[in-house]
């Protein structure tokens, strides 16, 4: 069932990919805003150039990030190392958010066309993963999803290609939504289940297990977006003040950015911060290595809008965590998560 690309790297940083979300700016799908803060081209553009310098070869990023202006950046990226350099990038990308014009966003022929945008505007012929964005019943026809996934891995788009966990709602055996995720599991083959932060933790099941044995018993790898929740796994959003964001900044939609919610964040954080230290570094670091170390078959997209973010995080990369550290770590995020809301955003928004 893996392949080369869904078998990632024992080290690290080689686990370590740039979430390209921050880079396309804000942007908004169906009324729905899916993007990030405002950053201009010039700064996003050194940014990438930073990341490569420090090793980054993994990129993933989406039709909704910035519409399109994400994936020219990484085409210009792609022109200033040259031919023989950029051969060494591994693209993965995210499909099944924007519908555009089709009937729904998992419409074949509009997936075949954002792929074919994709070419243009980053120059990229062959894919890490193609992942779908959203697995929701009635969403498409699941012979035609089936058809069209296969067809991209068959005749190299992709050397892999994912699937998304359903909404949590979809989880247990007896729903709909799971229903339609093991259908699609079996007859697509992904070789890596595209997951959030959360999904990393024992309380988040699929079916009678935990994801993570689910993932561990199929053999499938685990890609994993968002690790620092959009920020809020670093401290940087105080309970005690108002936090504006721009139109299309998908956290300006967010249910855990409201003060009731970073006033839950702030109480379990600060258990961290007891232990570990105050440094806003080392909660960054914790997130960071909870999720690379959940599995050893896992690829952690990571966001950032600055060069210092790119510095930092692989910092927090090169230091683990022990075993009782680790286990620590996941009693404080399994008991934030069981407090806070479900997130007021649509199926596959905020994941990527």
């Amino acid at each position: 069932m893996s392949t080369d690309a869904s078998d990632a790297p024992s080290s690290p940083l080689g686990r370590l990919g740039l979430g390209s979300r921050p880079l396309g700016g804000p942007a908004v799908v169906d009324g729905v805003p899916v993007g990030g803060a405002e950053i201009s081209s010039d700064q996003a553009l050194a940014l990438l150039h930073r990341a490569w310098s420090a090793g980054i070869r993994r990129i993933h990023s989406s039709d909704v990030y910035g519409l399109g202006h994400a994936e020219r950046l990484i085409g210009r990226l792609r022109n200033d190392l040259g031919e023989d350099a950029a051969r060494e990038l591994r693209l993965s990308i995210t499909l099944g958010q924007f519908r555009g014009t089709a009937s729904h966003s998992l419409q074949p022929v509009h997936m075949r066309h954002q792929l074919e945008l994709l070419n243009e505007n980053a120059g990229v012929e062959e894919l890490d993963i193609i992942s779908l964005a959203r697995v929701d019943p009635g969403l498409g026809d699941a012979d035609e999803i089936v058809e069209v996934m296969r067809s991209l891995r068959d005749s190299g788009w992709t050397r892999s290609l994912g699937l998304p966990l359903p909404a949590t709602a979809g989880r247990t055996d007896e729903s709909a939504g799971f229903a339609r995720f093991t259908e699609l599991l079996h007859r697509v083959q992904p070789d890596v289940l595209a997951v959030g932060f959360a999904d990393l933790l024992p309380s988040a099941r699929l079916g009678a297990e935990s994801v993570r044995e689910f993932a561990h018993r199929k053999g499938y790898g685990l890609v994993v977006h968002g690790p620092l929740s959009h920020g809020l796994l670093t401290g940087v959003y105080s309970s005690g003040a108002e936090h504006r964001f721009a139109e299309g900044d998908l956290r300006a939609m967010h249910g855990w950015f409201g003060a009731q919610p970073l006033r839950t964040v702030d109480r379990h954080l600060d258990r961290l911060r007891e232990r570990f230290g105050p440094d806003p570094a080392q909660l960054v670091r914790l997130a960071l290595q909870y999720c690379l170390q959940s599995s050893d078959r896992a690829t952690v997209m990571v966001g950032a809008s600055s060069g210092e973010q790119v510095d930092g995080l692989l910092a927090a990369a090169r230091s683990p965590l022990s075993v009782e550290e680790f286990g620590f770590v996941e009693s404080v995020y399994d008991a934030l998560c069981a407090e806070l809301p479900a997130p007021a955003t649509p199926t596959g928004a905020a994941r990527n």
